[in-house]
């Protein structure tokens, strides 16, 4: 499975705007955006605290647990597509450990969208009128884009299509900031095999994403992170919630 995890290694997602405060952004301005949120530089170990609730068709409760997951990115680079990473937890939170994909998926794939690959980039619409004078970025799913499969292994497709938007402020000197994404798996609903449920019609995965600040070492720049990812796959036998807490790992001194 392809899993950019472009979510975690993140300059500040700032660029500089318009004098106009209620300008739209265009998408050069959002082309610029994510070339700073998509950095190639240095690990950002992050320390993750999953939780994950099953309910049966009734809504009664079948799972809640709930264990912390260390994960380091190690770099992505948008201009190849490549990242490398590592993810680790104790033997008794391996079922955690793959739950957690679920949303770093979900956010690799929001960030993602923001970033031309090739000469055919996503499209996206930029509206004005969110809640607090934010603007809206909406990217749907690829038209040429069809089917929809399981993973077997993670809490999350294997082939999809998505479509995935952002809420983004601009500030009084003209910055922009990436204040909340949501995403949501097209082409629902369809059968397949879930985690903790089986064989079950599939009628809906979505995502809703926090973001928040953070500072690694003596790097003048701050980086975005995620704060919180809550997946949820709904289907006819019940449904499966994964929230991913995250928060950038400090070394403690002996």
């Amino acid at each position: 499975m392809k899993a950019l995890l472009v979510c975690l290694l993140s300059a500040t997602l700032l660029v500089a705007g318009a004098a106009a405060a209620d300008d739209i952004p265009d998408r050069g301005q959002i082309t610029a955006l994510s070339k700073t949120f998509l950095r190639d530089s240095a690990e950002l170990p992050m320390d993750v605290l999953v939780k994950t609730v099953v309910t049966d068709a009734k809504g009664k409760t079948k799972r809640d647990a709930r264990s912390n997951v260390q994960f380091v990115f190690r770099g992505y680079s948008a201009g190849t597509e490549k990242y490398s990473f590592r993810s680790t937890a104790g033997f008794m939170s391996l079922r955690i450990l793959h739950d957690s994909f679920a949303g770093n998926l979900a956010a690799i794939n929001a960030f993602s969208r923001l970033t031309p690959h090739g000469s055919n980039p996503a499209e996206v619409t930029i509206d004005p009128g969110g809640p607090g004078g934010s603007f809206i970025i909406r990217s749907k799913a690829a038209a040429d884009c069809h089917g929809f499969s399981m993973s077997s292994e993670f809490l999350y497709g294997e082939h999809y299509c998505y479509s995935a938007v952002f809420r983004v402020t601009r500030d009084t000197a003209g910055k922009l900031a990436v204040q909340d994404f949501a995403v949501d798996i097209e082409r629902l609903p369809a059968p397949g095999k879930v985690r903790y449920l089986g064989e079950a019609q599939v009628r809906k995965i979505h995502s809703d994403g926090e973001v928040q600040e953070a500072r690694m070492g003596d790097d003048p720049r701050p980086f975005l992170i995620p704060k919180r990812v809550t997946t949820t796959i709904e289907t006819d036998k019940g449904a499966v919630v994964v929230t991913n807490d995250y928060r950038l790992h400090t070394e403690t001194k002996k």
